[in-house]
């Protein structure tokens, strides 16, 4: 009779596994890189150039997600909304012919934050300490901004646009139980879907510019979520 009740209290044991749910804020770092192709096209010129852009920003925003735990193991999702403010620049001279001078085109590009949806995968070290994976997908807003200059200073025009790309990645991160709270750290690796612009940058329907890049993102975060 023993043999019989002792694996249904287990099971039964194992169903009853307690759900926490949690809410919490992060914030933190962010070091960005991005491959670029640019393109310019003026009534009388052309210009093609490609570079590698580097830049750095920070983050904050609100997470809420729900994770249980069996023997050792720790199993969650959670879903995270986020503001950023990131800059990437590109800067040229270039020659127009029609009114013979040079002006100063400069291209900003800015990482604004997004949300992801993410599945944390962990393994409790000790009494209360996990460590863990979160692979993670969502959407990253990013802005682009246009200034056509008569010098470095002087801008003569300015365009903005907007784009919403996938983001896709992972976090592997250590969190410890004190109480009622999870506080914890993270590193992340975030990749970015392929962002593609053609936008007007002057007042001649000829002075168009073109944009490819698919960003990379390299982030280090603080998480204080409150159990309930």
């Amino acid at each position: 009779m023993k043999k019989i009740i002792l694996p249904s209290a287990l099971i039964l044991s194992s169903s009853m596994a307690k759900i926490d749910v949690t809410a919490g804020l992060l914030l933190g770092g962010a070091h960005e890189k991005s491959k670029i192709a640019e393109s310019v096209t003026m009534p009388a010129d052309n210009y093609a150039f490609g570079q590698k852009n580097k830049g750095r920003g920070f983050l904050g925003g609100i997470s809420i997600g729900a994770q249980t735990q069996a023997s050792k193991f720790v199993i969650g999702a959670d879903v995270e909304v986020f503001a950023a403010q990131s800059k990437q620049t590109t800067t040229k001279q270039l020659d127009d012919s029609v009114i013979g001078q040079s002006k100063v085109y400069k291209r900003d590009l800015r990482y604004l934050g997004g949300y992801n949806f993410g599945l944390k995968i962990g393994y409790a070290i000790t009494e209360g300490m996990t460590i863990y994976l979160r692979p993670m997908i969502g959407l990253d807003r990013f802005e682009t901004k246009i200034m056509y200059m008569d010098d470095v200073t002087t801008p003569i025009n300015n365009r903005r646009k907007n784009n919403h790309v996938i983001a896709k990645g992972i976090g592997f991160g250590l969190e410890k139980r004190a109480g009622s709270f999870l506080v914890g750290l993270e590193g992340r690796y975030v990749k970015n879907g392929t962002i593609r612009q053609t936008q007007r940058f002057f007042d001649a329907p000829q002075d168009i510019t073109k944009l490819k890049t698919k960003p990379t993102r390299y982030m280090a975060l603080v998480k204080v979520s409150y159990v309930f």
